[in-house]
C-alpha cells in the first residue's frame, strides 16, 4: 500500500502530464516557476535553526491568505510534532501555543506579518529536513499547507 505523501505526488505527477498534454509543457514549467516563487515569499530562507534543543523557522505572510485558523499542524521529515510542543509567534502579537487554539480561539497570522514558529524540543541534526505546516482555517478552504525543506543551523534566526 502507498503511503498518503507518495500517492499525493503520483497524483501531482499525473496532473502535470495531463496539464502538459492539453496546454503544452511550458504551461508545466510556468507553473513550477510560480510554486519556486510562492516558496521564495512565504518561508524566510535560511531561518530554520536550532538552539538549546528547539528549532524555530520563520515564514513571511505576504496577501495570499489571511484569516483565522482552528488548528496548527507541523510535521518534521514525515512526523507530526505534538500540538503541545508547538508555538506560533507572529509578530506583534503574544505567542500561541498550538495546544491553545481552535475553534473558539483562532489564530490569527496578520497579513505581511512575519511569523516565528518554535518547536521544542526538536532533536535534528544538521542535514536538511522536510517541514510541513498544515493550518486549518475557520473559512473555505479547510485546510492551508504548506512545506520547504532547508538544512538546519545553529543558533537563533537571522
Amino acid at each position: 500500500m502507498l503511503r498518503s505523501a507518495t500517492r499525493a505526488d503520483l497524483s501531482l505527477l499525473d496532473q502535470g502530464i495531463s496539464l502538459g498534454i492539453g496546454y503544452g509543457f511550458h504551461a508545466v514549467v510556468e507553473l513550477a516557476r510560480l510554486g519556486e516563487l510562492l516558496l521564495h515569499s512565504v518561508y524566510e530562507p535560511g531561518s530554520l535553526r536550532i538552539e538549546g534543543g528547539r528549532a524555530a523557522f520563520t515564514l513571511r505572510n505576504p496577501p495570499l491568505r489571511m484569516g483565522a485558523f482552528s488548528a496548527v499542524r507541523v510535521l518534521w521529515d514525515g512526523t507530526e510534532i505534538p500540538a503541545g510542543q508547538v508555538t506560533v509567534v507572529p509578530d506583534g502579537l503574544p505567542p500561541r501555543p498550538s495546544a491553545e487554539v481552535d475553534r473558539d480561539r483562532p489564530l490569527t497570522i496578520p497579513v505581511g506579518a512575519r511569523c516565528e514558529f518554535l518547536l521544542h524540543p526538536t532533536a535534528g541534526d544538521s542535514h536538511r529536513h522536510r517541514i510541513r505546516l498544515e493550518l486549518q482555517s475557520i473559512a473555505i478552504p479547510p485546510k492551508v499547507w504548506f512545506e520547504f525543506s532547508d538544512v538546519l543551523l545553529p543558533g537563533p534566526a537571522p
